[in-house]
């Protein structure tokens, strides 16, 4: 079914898919498509009354889809390109791949890209600058006429003068802020469509033209954004909230500082310790990439400060694993070759149900059949209460 025509015109786009946060915030959709899909995942998602009243009181109905087997495929792959597979969900994927099966349906494969837009991060970060020494004016000794020397607090007199100058420094910006909201321009009638185009980095010209789009996606999951971005398909963000840097994923050491792309890895190439860590980067039109690191990191030293336990035997037991070439890890590997990988979109896949032929180590907190890459988060020599025993 279509939307009712709205009073304010007709819809800026003929298919909408949209994912659970667009129907749990309820956004007005009314006057924003033609035609609403999603897939069965999302509608089983929402549980709340508040939301269950939402859709029965929507006057159309959002039409139940599900993507093919070659968008699930191109998704997956793609995801895993720009680093953002692990921060997303089974709904999440099928939503994706419901927008590329729509996509490829009305304008075919060419437009959507195959691979991400960036320049291959490899090497160390920069290194932080030195510091800059600060210069501190000499405090002169005064010498009386009787022959003695007076001792003066060197300290204290340097902190006179710093103060002095950050007082100097506060009173010019008071001024200068003065100058500038004498200076400064109220939002009008006459000049809010600039400040929106400013805030949304596009022309006046370019938000007063109507762009009329055939598929988009709506939703606030900025992962999600981030695929559909990179992939070149349309995206519509619930409350404007939308992406407008092409954002990628990398690995980078927090012993060695080296960075990889590849975000399979589990130990850093480099220094060969468990210190990856996820950090998101950018490319400009140069082909320079730009890391964003947080301010003031602290590094998670939890569970570094218990001692290694001894090695146990066993095939229900799973030792710590510290290196990439240690027999564990090189075994587990092993097996999941052997073993094959659990498809999460097989039809009769039912994560922890323990299926016949499944070895139920394969099924846990990391692809490799260990419990812990690492040191992890808890004492391991503490005792831990087993089963019940018969």
């Amino acid at each position: 079914m279509t939307s009712s025509t709205s009073p304010f015109g007709e819809p800026k786009i003929e298919q909408l898919i949209v994912d659970t946060n667009a129907i749990v915030n309820g956004t007005t959709l009314q006057r924003t498509a033609k035609e609403f899909y999603t897939c069965p995942e999302i509608i089983n998602e929402v549980r709340s009354a508040h939301s269950r009243e939402y859709l029965s009181r929507l006057p159309f109905e959002i039409q139940v889809e599900d993507p093919t087997e070659e968008a699930m495929k191109a998704v997956v792959e793609f995801s895993k390109k720009t680093g953002d597979f692990a921060s997303l969900s089974l709904p999440d994927l099928k939503v994706l791949a419901l927008t590329y099966t729509f996509e490829a349906r009305a304008n075919g494969v060419n437009g959507i890209r195959k691979e991400p837009v960036r320049a291959r991060p490899t090497g160390n970060l920069p290194s932080a600058p030195p510091p800059k020494q600060k210069s501190v004016p000499a405090v002169e000794d005064t010498v009386d006429d009787d022959g003695w020397e007076t001792a003066t607090n060197k300290k204290k007199g340097r902190h006179y003068h710093n103060n002095n100058k950050k007082k100097s420094q506060q009173q010019k910006k008071k001024e200068e802020d003065d100058d500038d909201s004498d200076v400064g321009e109220w939002i009008t009638p006459d000049n809010i469509e600039e400040y929106k185009a400013t805030e949304l980095g596009v022309t006046p010209e370019e938000l007063k033209k109507p762009k009329n789009l055939t598929v988009a996606c709506m939703t606030s999951d900025f992962a999600m954004q981030n695929v559909l971005l990179q992939m070149n398909m349309n995206l519509v963000s619930t409350g404007g909230h939308r992406i407008t840097k092409v954002k990628n994923w990398i690995l980078r050491c927090h012993a060695c500082f080296a960075v990889t792309s590849n975000m399979e890895k589990k130990f850093c190439p480099k220094c060969g310790n468990a210190s990856l860590q996820r950090v998101s980067c950018s490319t400009n039109s140069q082909g320079q990439v730009t890391y964003y690191l947080k301010k003031n990191y602290q590094y998670n030293l939890r569970g570094t400060k218990y001692d290694i336990p001894k090695p146990q035997g066993g095939r229900q037991v799973n030792n710590i694993v510290l290196r990439e070439d240690q027999r564990e890890y090189v075994k587990a590997n092993q097996n999941k070759g052997k073993k094959g990988v659990l498809d999460m979109f097989d039809p009769d896949f039912i994560p922890l149900a323990g299926k016949p032929g499944i070895d139920d180590r394969f099924v846990g907190n990391n692809m490799f059949g260990t419990d812990v890459i690492g040191f992890g988060r808890r004492n391991p020599n503490a005792s831990r209460r087993g089963g019940r025993r018969k």
